[in-house]
């Protein structure tokens, strides 16, 4: 099986004889996802909640150009969730783009992301089953294998998380 980063760089994806990489990408808007007072994590994890079960629902519902697209996004599920107005969400929270602040605000949100949408995953597998590809206890550690194990062990945020997804992730 070949690697390969289709125009969609930021994930790597399965090419094969009988498969052929396919992308399903959103994007949260951070605008909407905080105010002066800080972020709104309950909009977040309501709206997370609503992309991830979109983006999986594509995936059945999609038209497919070839056979061979078709058995990789239903083997692999693999959705991808971006975000956009970063810029605005520091600007609503008076944070200067270029301070530690920034940093450390953008670091705390994705984190925010990054959970909830394993957690909808986790969910989707507990309701639908695991996806095809998917190997069981150490799959988490495919969403981001260049952080070590440790990192996510240690992480207060996936504590809760590391106990309910190893035996069900729903999408990659």
């Amino acid at each position: 099986m070949e690697h390969n980063s289709n125009l969609c760089t930021e994930i790597t994806l399965n090419n094969s004889a009988d498969e052929t990489a396919v992308c399903n990408l959103g994007s949260l808007n951070l605008r909407l996802m905080v105010n002066e007072q800080g972020v709104l994590t309950r909009r977040i994890k309501e709206s997370l909640k609503t992309a991830v079960r979109l983006l999986d629902n594509v995936i059945d519902l999609n038209y497919y150009p070839t056979e061979e697209a078709k058995n990789s996004n239903l083997k692999h599920r693999p959705i991808g969730l971006g975000m956009m107005g970063l810029q605005d969400a520091l600007y609503i929270q008076r944070i200067p783009f270029d301070s530690p602040q920034a940093l450390d605000f953008t670091d705390r949100i994705t984190e925010v992301i990054s959970y909830y949408t394993l957690q909808t995953s986790s969910d989707l597998a507990a309701q639908r089953g695991a996806y095809g590809s998917f190997k069981g206890l150490n799959g988490i550690v495919e969403y981001f294998p260049w952080i070590p194990w440790t990192c996510w062990s240690s992480s207060v945020v996936y504590k809760s998380l590391l106990i309910e997804v190893p035996r069900w992730i729903g999408t990659a």
